[in-house]
């Protein structure tokens, strides 16, 4: 359903996954997780084509994936944080010049590290809504979330860290339209469907959800 496409001007170029319905929609930026832009994250473009939106997948690691967590770790620990976050702004910007992407208002779904760099992008205001699977951000880099936020974490609240619930408490401080999804008894990392640890029935749950979501804060 997808195709290929380049992504980016001068200094922040890359490539990317492309799937569009056959109408109009407003846009969304998938962020694959530490192990790159898998099949699973193409699917899930498509998916969201499916369900209406024009979903735009940000290769990160510029064609590189991982198949072992040492390797995923070492992926991880060499990206450059701010030409990502460069790269996930321009893809916001290419999304609201594409002539399907009606109405103009453009939404991000981030798995793990890519639900951390989604989440440092809503800061800057450049996305209507995010949804951001295992993903949180540490004491140092929180700003405001200007946006629509749906969290899917793992484990029940008592099993959360001090980082999650310290994110939590300033998104709602702050006044951030928040909903935190808590999955118990499921490992980070349960909808990617590439690996060991993809969990299918939660996966589909968390994935109705987050259609409903964007579709009601991105449709207004």
């Amino acid at each position: 359903m997808g195709t290929e496409v380049t992504l980016g001007a001068a200094g922040r170029s890359g490539r990317g996954y492309l799937s569009e319905p056959p109408g109009k929609g407003p846009g969304v930026v998938v962020v694959h997780d530490e192990w790159g832009l898998l099949p699973h994250v193409r699917q899930r473009c498509d998916w969201l084509a499916e369900a209406g939106f024009v979903a735009l997948a940000v290769d990160l690691f510029d064609g590189r994936t991982a198949g072992e967590p040492a390797e995923a770790a070492r992926l991880a620990g060499r990206l450059d944080t701010l030409r990502s976050r460069g790269l996930l702004a321009t893809a916001a910007t290419q999304l609201l010049a594409r002539p399907k992407v009606r109405p103009q208002r453009v939404g991000a779904v981030g798995f793990g590290l890519g639900g951390r760099l989604a989440l440092l992008t809503a800061t800057t205001g450049a996305l209507d809504a995010i949804v951001a699977f295992y993903a949180v951000l540490g004491e140092a880099e929180r700003s405001l979330v200007p946006c629509p936020t749906l969290l899917h974490l793992t484990g029940g609240p008592a099993e959360q860290d001090l980082v999650t619930r310290g994110f939590l408490h300033d998104l709602r401080s702050s006044g951030t339209e928040v909903t935190a999804r808590t999955w118990s008894g499921v490992p980070p990392g349960f909808a990617n469907a590439d690996r060991r640890t993809y969990q299918e029935k939660p996966t589909v749950a968390a994935w109705v959800e987050t259609a409903g979501f964007l579709a009601g804060h991105l449709r207004r």
